[in-house]
């Protein structure tokens, strides 16, 4: 599909073109929603989204708060190597 095609589809999806548009879920709707959740880990903080998708695969984002704020501290295996 080209580019151009799937940019028209979008934009005729958005807004009023949405079958869902202006619509609420139903009560059983949102229990059924809810019940498919339920058991799957979530994380528990930002923190912890931010440590499973930068740190543990080693990205570094100047414009993320706990990229920088990490940076700012002194590593652990920087502090292990000047103890040696």
């Amino acid at each position: 599909m080209s580019e151009e095609s799937r940019k028209a589809l979008s934009a005729a999806r958005k807004g009023a073109g949405n079958p869902n548009f202006g619509k609420s879920p139903s009560e059983e709707t949102r229990a059924k929603l809810s019940a498919a959740q339920k058991g799957k880990p979530k994380p528990a903080s930002q923190r912890s989204a931010h440590t499973r998708h930068h740190t543990n695969k080693g990205i570094e984002k100047a414009d993320c708060k706990y990229c920088v704020e990490d940076s700012a501290k002194p590593s652990l295996s920087s502090e292990s190597e000047s103890e040696s």
